[in-house]
């Protein structure tokens, strides 16, 4: 039985049910690889003492029947896979597992005789190793005649451990195998963080189960956590007295075998995990909870300047961002790492969302001078995904007055039947009779469309179209297609025909973007040093694009203009290393618009969708584009 096996049982002991998808994304494997898997389990754990059942829709359980039985068979299962790592990745693995255990330099010739492999071989090992400790800021040491060693704090060490652990690395899972006191932590957790009113999703609370479990293996070991005196006092200080108090109930509900934790530092270090991971039902009243405040105020005035998109009066998301940013102050301050399993899916469903919160996160760079990690950025970008669909709920939907004449009955049926039918483009669905609507408040209701079972024509202040009690499925076409060319409307003012390039010849990206500029300067006031490019990917918030787009931001003209220019070259260019063959050059104005997010939302899951770019290269219309982004308002 290979490690994914182990992996696979070790993760169901842990959860009730889980499916083979869910099983499948912690391993970043197919979840047919799973199920056959657990067939070979199954085949492998006749008299074991437990068995892997399946339930339709709920998936997979591990029933334990002999605990005895299948607690020995999973030990002697442990043995055999503790035999001598046989790839690179397990080799890795083993090399910083071994390294964190010891203080003592190791000799190199001492690390080959033990993994087998020459010192070449070792040597590339050893790269890969670094690059992974290089993630919590620490390096291999080398010292001539004397080996090797892991330097860095033990607190960056104990993270790089958590995140091993948190993978299922078979050589660092001693830790917190069953058994051990895991299991202490397992039971006490829970009340404890009930009466404290301690609130946390499933991941955190594992992770901090681990967190605790690695602080008692270390310290044990040897492996005391000690800060510097100005770092003690800036938690001390950033700690809600509550945290401490917390911790200080665990360590004395969990007893003797946490005792080694009883120290200054210890007590720190756990009560920054609980800061990090989760949080009370009230914010608490800390200076790192002062300085949310101030945090969201950053965000927002960036994603109002770079994305002109207004939050700054949205309650509600500022509520919500202050409580999340309470807990992400202490773990970006003091370098909690964060798993987000969901990275790739918010990234490409969520694409306005991400950059939203990629615009509000890169103001936080500099704010705490480091970088945000794409995780925190997700997580972030949730939270603003709740806020525009809020937002969203009404803009961009229409407010329809419908004039009926039938009985009650058969108008109510005809409204609800309406509302179902247009629902992805209605906001507000008023009605009245015909006698009414002459008195009818069109400006006051924002009315945007009159609709009338009655074969007669009113003079009102907006569009009147008649519609059958029970509409064709040509009526719903054509009034779909009605509704949905607002948002080709709204488009227009970012996308105009005289600046879209259907053929463009250059010999490389310079000499397209000279014509480009040349084509704006026709239709517009700009200056002679108006390629003043910003980064690719910078441009209006739009996503990364790996394909043949390239996305480009010119100087900001004037607080009113917006310039979109989309050129289609005939043949590809290079642009940073890649063939791109669509160029988009953005300069938006400094006006905040509401419809800025429609053009960022729209234009990246364009770009973003390769079919879609082939298709506008096969047909280089300007009708096409308006066609393709009105496709893809919202996917």
């Amino acid at each position: 039985m290979d490690s994914l096996c182990l992996k696979i049982i070790e993760l169901l002991k842990e959860n009730a049910y889980m499916t083979s998808g869910e099983i499948g994304e912690a391993f970043s494997v197919s979840d047919r690889t799973i199920r056959n898997r657990i067939t070979e389990i199954n085949e492998t754990m006749i008299r074991s003492g437990a068995v892997i059942n399946s339930a339709r829709g709920k998936g997979y359980h591990l029933e334990v029947i002999d605990d005895e039985l299948f607690s020995q068979w999973l030990q002697s299962l442990y043995q055999e896979n503790a035999a001598v790592p046989s790839s690179s990745a397990e080799r890795v693995s083993y090399i910083m597992e071994y390294l964190l255990s010891t203080h003592e330099y190791t000799y190199i010739d001492d690390l080959c005789d033990l993994l087998y492999v020459t010192r070449n071989t070792l040597s590339a090992d050893l790269k890969k190793a670094e690059q992974e400790l290089t993630k919590f800021s620490l390096a291999i040491e080398r010292r001539p005649n004397y080996g090797i060693r892991i330097k860095g704090k033990e607190a960056d060490k104990r993270f790089c451990i958590i995140s091993r652990i948190r993978n299922r690395d078979r050589y660092f899972m001693d830790m917190v195998k069953k058994g051990t006191e895991a299991d202490e932590l397992r039971r006490k957790m829970p009340p404890i963080c009930h009466e404290y009113r301690y609130r946390l999703d499933a991941d955190n609370y594992v992770n901090l189960r681990y967190a605790i479990c690695a602080a008692c293996k270390r310290a044990s070991a040897g492996f005391s956590l000690s800060y510097e005196k100005k770092e003690r006092e800036n938690l001390e200080k950033n700690l809600h007295p509550k945290f401490l108090s917390m911790t200080e109930r665990i360590l004395n509900d969990l007893g003797e075998q946490f005792s080694v934790l009883n120290t200054e530092d210890e007590k720190l270090y756990i009560s920054t995990q609980l800061a990090g991971r989760g949080n009370f039902d009230s914010i608490p009243d800390t200076e790192a909870a002062a300085n949310t405040e101030e945090i969201v105020q950053i965000m927002l005035e960036a994603v109002k300047k770079g994305l002109r998109i207004d939050f700054m009066q949205d309650r509600e998301l500022i509520r919500t961002l202050r409580h999340h940013m309470t807990a992400f102050d202490i773990r970006v301050r003091y370098r909690i790492p964060l798993e987000n399993p969901s990275l790739d899916v918010l990234k490409k469903e969520y694409s306005l969302a991400y950059a939203i919160a990629y615009y509000a996160c890169g103001a936080l760079n500099r704010y705490y001078e480091s970088t945000i990690s794409e995780e925190e950025i997700g997580y972030i970008a949730i939270i603003f995904q709740m806020a525009l669909e809020d937002r969203n709920r009404a803009a961009g939907k229409k407010n329809v007055v419908i004039v009926y004449a039938a009985g009650r009955s058969a108008s109510r049926f005809f409204i609800r039947r309406f509302k179902e039918i247009f629902r992805d483009y209605l906001d507000q669905v008023y009605h009245c009779s015909a006698r009414e609507i002459e008195r009818f408040d069109f400006a006051g209701k924002k009315i945007d469309y009159c609709f009338t079972t009655l074969n007669h024509q009113f003079s009102l202040p907006v569009p009147c179209c008649q519609i059958s009690m029970f509409p064709t499925e040509e009526e719903i076409r054509n009034y779909r297609s009605l509704f949905a060319s607002a948002s080709v409307n709204d488009l227009l003012k970012y996308y105009r025909q005289d600046l879209f390039i259907p053929h463009l010849s250059a010999a490389d990206s310079t000499e397209a973007l000279q014509q480009m500029t040349e084509k704006i300067r026709k239709y517009c006031d700009i200056p002679d040093d108006f390629l003043v490019f910003a980064a690719e990917r910078k441009a209006a918030g739009l996503p990364d694009s790996t394909g043949p787009v390239a996305v480009l931001s010119g100087e900001t003209l004037s607080p009113d203009d917006n310039i979109v220019c989309i050129a289609l070259l005939d043949q590809p260019v290079i642009w940073k290393s890649r063939e791109v063959q669509i160029i988009l050059l953005v300069s938006l104005s400094d006006s905040d618009s509401s419809d800025t997010g429609l053009f960022v939302d729209v234009t990246g899951n364009l770009i973003g969708d390769r079919e879609a770019v082939r298709d506008l290269l096969a047909n280089r219309t300007f009708e096409n584009l308006m066609r393709l982004l009105t496709a893809h308002r919202g996917n």
